[in-house]
């Protein structure tokens, strides 16, 4: 058996769809029209858990407009590396390490972290990288002649 079928995603349905609806009355509320700030931070932390990239990508786009906003920062930063490292994009992880690393330059786990990062990156990402190099090399010679 696979530890998928094992995992019963039941409760994190339930979990998400409960958040999902507190965000958007709160969103649709009197008041600014914007939720709570600890709750954005919960209902993100959820989504980016998921395995759906939209539901990663709403939760990296409110991740970062709570590392903007300066609300819960080092924590928002943690989960929005993760996430861009879940979407394949180190370049962003890395700056979300590197900006948590400058608020927390001992962190434990920031430091793992950010080796999660340069070991994702240059697993997944370096033949694309060492393509795109070998492309602009080509097209600087056939400027060139």
């Amino acid at each position: 058996t696979c530890s998928a079928e094992l995992w019963d995603a039941t409760g994190v349905e339930a979990e998400v769809g409960e958040l999902r609806r507190q965000f958007q009355a709160a969103s649709l509320g009197l008041g600014a029209g914007r939720p709570p700030l600890r709750l954005q931070l919960e209902y993100a932390r959820l989504l980016v858990t998921l395995p759906a990239r939209s539901d990663i990508r709403e939760g990296v786009r409110l991740l970062s407009e709570l590392v903007d906003k300066g609300h819960a920062r080092t924590e928002a930063l943690e989960y929005l590396a993760l996430a861009q490292v879940k979407l394949g994009d180190y370049i962003a992880a890395k700056r979300s390490v590197d900006a948590l690393l400058r608020l927390r330059p001992r962190d434990a786990s920031g430091r793992l972290l950010h080796s999660l990062v340069l070991e994702r990156a240059v697993r997944d990402g370096m033949p694309g990288a060492i393509c795109a190099l070998a492309l602009s090399a080509a097209a600087l010679v056939v400027a060139l002649v």
